[in-house]
Order: C-alpha cells, then sequence, then structure tokens
C-alpha cells in the first residue's frame, strides 16, 4: 500500500471504453480524466493548523489529464498527485459517489 506524505493522493486512473468499432493503439488512447482515490495523506498546514483534504478513500475524482507521477506497484499503476490537482467528487444520479 502507497501512504503519500502532505496533501498527496494515491489514485489508480478508471479505464476509458472504447466507443464504436474502431480500435484504438495503446499508444494512441486519451488518458482518463476519471480516477478511484486510493489513499490520502495527512493534509496541508494552513496558518499552522493541519486541513485534512476533502477526498476519501473510495471517492470517483476528476482530475487535470496532466497531473501528478505515475507509480508502479505490486504490478499496478497508480498516479500521485497533489489535492489542489482534483477538479472535483464525482456523484451519481442518486447522490452515491
Amino acid at each position: 500500500m502507497l501512504t503519500p506524505i502532505g496533501e498527496g493522493v494515491i489514485l489508480q486512473r478508471e479505464e476509458e471504453e472504447d466507443e464504436g468499432l474502431i480500435v484504438t493503439p495503446d499508444t494512441a488512447k486519451r488518458l482518463s480524466d476519471v480516477a478511484r482515490v486510493i489513499s490520502v495523506g495527512p493534509g496541508r498546514v494552513i496558518d499552522g493548523k493541519l486541513e485534512p483534504l476533502e477526498v476519501s478513500v473510495g471517492d470517483r475524482v476528476v482530475i487535470n489529464r496532466m497531473a501528478g507521477t505515475e507509480i508502479v506497484s505490486d504490478g499496478q499503476t497508480y498516479l500521485r498527485v497533489n489535492g489542489r490537482d482534483i477538479l472535483g467528487i464525482v456523484e451519481s444520479a442518486d447522490g452515491a459517489q
């Protein structure tokens, strides 16, 4: 398990589904901008106080596609981003995440 420090967040990108019958090679596939939160750092220090991040493990979030650093651990690919690189939390129509 990867545990980030500070305002770091470990994500795992969701796979984008191909639309239509065109097969896209892996090198040309677009990175997904939706990811699942795997682990969350303790937060950031503002005015001497620790402020926790607004996301929780298991949340689906929208991220800047170009943000973060890819990390491979135990055969899985993860993305380490800062809390400010998360644009929002995805909620379903029924309010669940």
